[in-house]
């Protein structure tokens, strides 16, 4: 269905449409995602692409989603994105260490696919994210004004309720490969001092997908701090999600992380 679905859809709703979760909290049909997951995209550095080999993640895992869900949980995205990049990058490590963090996380989470089923593999992918992102810097990124709102037991509770939900969700949704390739361009740096690893998902029809890996230094390692497919960035995506449901039970966080625990436990 999910590809069916994906079927005749312009390129520019592509990246909205991978925004979709597993399991949504709040109907917002018709949201446009905010122009900030579409700026501060640097420019591709010369130099010649490394073509993958074929054998990635099938876009139905990519874009499986409940047509009535809107709230992203951001590492979901990225998780089946490295995903595509584990199978489809060659066995050798890209160039420069935040390359080489994505293609570490992504055989990780390949392992998890082949070798574990249900909680075991649950528990897997619950610590590929707390290995690989940083899920602090991310929460409040998401949360934005709220997250000076909470407390340090809110803020706790938010953070592993994200976590658990998203790991119960897509270890539920892997092992679905196609035909597509990976080719990963280059790595470049902002001013900020976040690496940026460039790289395109090729469909089978030939059509590119962009796909950017943010990386910082978290103060204990690199960690990934955002994914942007199609320009459309998951963290600003997720603050438009969850704004739009704290909104809609009266400016208040608990209620959202109420409904995260009750979805983890499910």
């Amino acid at each position: 269905m999910a590809h069916a679905l994906c079927t005749g859809r312009p390129r520019a709703q592509f990246g909205r449409l991978l925004c979709r979760p597993a399991f949504g909290l709040h109907p917002a049909a018709g949201r446009d995602h905010p122009p900030e997951a579409r700026q501060d995209r640097p420019a591709r550095r010369a130099g010649t692409a490394r073509q993958a080999c074929p054998g990635a993640l099938g876009l139905d895992a990519l874009i499986f989603f409940q047509e009535r869900s809107v709230l992203l949980l951001a590492s979901r995205r990225a998780v089946l994105c490295l995903a595509v990049a584990a199978l489809a990058l060659p066995a050798r490590a890209a160039d420069g260490p935040a390359a080489q963090l994505i293609e570490k996380a992504a055989a990780e989470v390949i392992e998890l696919i082949k070798t574990t089923t249900g909680p075991q593999r649950e528990a897997g992918i619950r610590q590929v994210l707390l290995n690989y992102f940083d899920l602090p810097y991310m929460g409040r990124a998401a949360l934005a004004t709220h997250w000076e709102a909470t407390g340090a037991v809110q803020r706790e509770r938010f953070l592993k309720a994200v976590v658990s939900a998203e790991a119960r969700a897509y270890s539920e949704r892997f092992g679905q490969y196609g035909g597509q390739t990976l080719t990963v361009a280059s790595v470049s740096t902002r001013p900020n001092a976040a690496s940026v690893v460039d790289s395109k998902l090729t469909q089978s029809n030939g059509q590119p997908i962009a796909i950017q890996w943010e990386v910082r230094d978290s103060g204990q390692g690199l960690r990934i701090t955002d994914v942007k497919i199609e320009g459309v960035s998951m963290v600003m995506t997720r603050r438009s999600d969850f704004n739009s449901y704290i909104s809609s039970h009266g400016g208040k966080v608990e209620p959202l992380i109420d409904e995260l625990e009750a979805r983890a436990a499910r």
